[in-house]
């Protein structure tokens, strides 16, 4: 509490010290103040800026701040919004520094029917900013490359663990005669007692009766009544998948593989890699 008072009156000081200095305007139109000028590298076109903000309207009435809340916002550093606005501004500064912006309202909400609350036709809104961080093109490149690198390493884990699990489960099915069908999302599933409701499709809402198992059939979870609405409620993937392809009033044991449950991470008592066996139950109403 006490940090967010100093920051608070710290930014109080920086706006009072803008009140000070005369307004530079560039070849757009970008009237600006620096307020806290740094050296280093300023924000490039596209790059990211980590920024602090406030913006105030021309009565000085307070209409947004990041400083209050203590949590900064990344902006992309692209230009082509319009000129004079607001990435122009960041392209002048470094990490560190702090400015004000005036930007012209008309501008900023030129696409929209209505102006926000607070926000006036012909007047100006007052950005103050304070740069926390920057990140270059080339720095946001490498690490999108890193984040694809790791997706691709993680795609392939995944579909590996998917083969494993998937010949496993069909050796167990044909070990213990059970007659099975494959759904599309890799979800193996066998329907012990054919109901005489209506298919379930994405988007219903239903109650089910479950009970959890490992493939050995050592029983981890158990619910009744359990509601779910398919393609939406928060449930592991396989169920998403296995239960699609069953009706109202259908018994049935899904057979899910560990990357459509609970994958390489486990969850609770459920260890890694783990193959799920679901034996389900769902009411005709």
């Amino acid at each position: 509490m006490l940090k967010n008072v100093f920051t608070i009156a710290a930014m109080a000081g920086v706006v009072l010290l803008s009140s000070c200095k005369e307004y530079k305007t560039n070849e757009n139109g970008l009237r600006y103040k620096i307020l806290a000028d740094s050296t280093g590298p300023v924000g490039e076109e596209g790059g990211e800026a980590l920024i602090h903000f406030q913006i105030t309207n021309h009565q000085d009435s307070l209409l947004e701040s990041t400083f209050k809340r203590n949590s900064p916002m990344p902006i992309q550093i692209k230009s082509g919004e319009f000129k004079g606005g607001l990435v122009e501004g960041l392209m002048l500064l470094s990490k560190g520094d702090s400015a004000v912006f005036l930007i012209s309202a008309d501008s900023i909400f030129k696409k929209q029917p209505t102006l926000p609350p607070g926000v006036f036709k012909g007047k100006d809104l007052k950005f103050t900013v304070k740069v926390v961080s920057l990140l270059g093109k080339a720095e946001i490149a490498k690490e999108r490359s890193k984040m694809e690198k790791e997706f691709e390493t993680r795609k392939q884990e995944m579909e590996g663990q998917l083969g494993k699990d998937t010949l496993v489960i069909i050796d167990h099915l044909k070990t213990k005669k059970i007659k099975y069908k494959k759904n599309q999302g890799g979800v193996y599933y066998s329907i012990t007692k054919a109901g005489n409701g209506k298919k379930l499709a994405m988007n219903d809402s239903i109650k089910v009766n479950y009970v959890g198992k490992f493939l050995d059939g050592k029983e981890f979870d158990s619910g009744k009544d359990f509601p779910i609405v398919l393609g939406v409620s928060q449930v592991i993937y396989g169920w998403h998948m296995g239960l699609s392809e069953l009706s109202r009033g259908d018994k049935a044991t899904l057979y899910i593989p560990s990357p459509l449950g609970y994958g390489a991470q486990g969850a609770g008592t459920i260890p890694p890699n783990t193959i799920l066996v679901f034996d389900i139950e769902i009411p005709e109403k």
